[in-house]
């Protein structure tokens, strides 16, 4: 009896956070087991243009679990103080702005056939001149 309340004790301090935690999980797992859904785990890792994993997204992802374990340990001690939980809030911003920079700036066009350029044709490209007035078929 006393191992458990030894346990107990030492769990005590990060109960709010597990229960919050157990809340998230199954709220994703829900949307991930919704038929309809728009949302699956895999998200979290996977590129969503190849499909595969993308080093970024689990890389992004290890940071994020590192960051806030290390921020409920520090709230969980009474540590935690406001300069912390900014650095923690920008962090995570500015890993997600840093991340849609990178994107935006080295992901090439992706092709969309109900796009058209101002000539018509769906050919997308970041070249005017590489669509001739005409199209390309023109």
């Amino acid at each position: 009896m006393d191992n458990i309340t030894h346990i107990l004790n030492q769990l005590g301090p990060y109960l709010p956070f597990i229960m919050i935690m157990a809340i998230v999980a199954l709220f994703m797992y829900r949307a991930h087991m919704d038929d309809n859904r728009k949302f699956t785990v895999f998200d979290l890792i996977e590129d969503p243009i190849t499909g595969k994993g993308s080093l970024e997204k689990i890389a992004l992802l290890i940071a994020i679990l590192a960051m806030t374990w290390w921020f409920i340990d520090m709230a969980a001690a009474g540590k935690l103080t406001n300069s912390d939980v900014g650095t923690y809030g920008g962090l995570l911003g500015g890993s997600k702005i840093f991340n849609s920079f990178i994107t935006s700036k080295y992901t090439p066009p992706s092709y969309d056939p109900t796009q058209q350029n101002s000539d018509g044709t769906s050919q997308p490209t970041s070249d005017p001149s590489a669509n001739p007035p005409g199209g390309v078929n023109g």
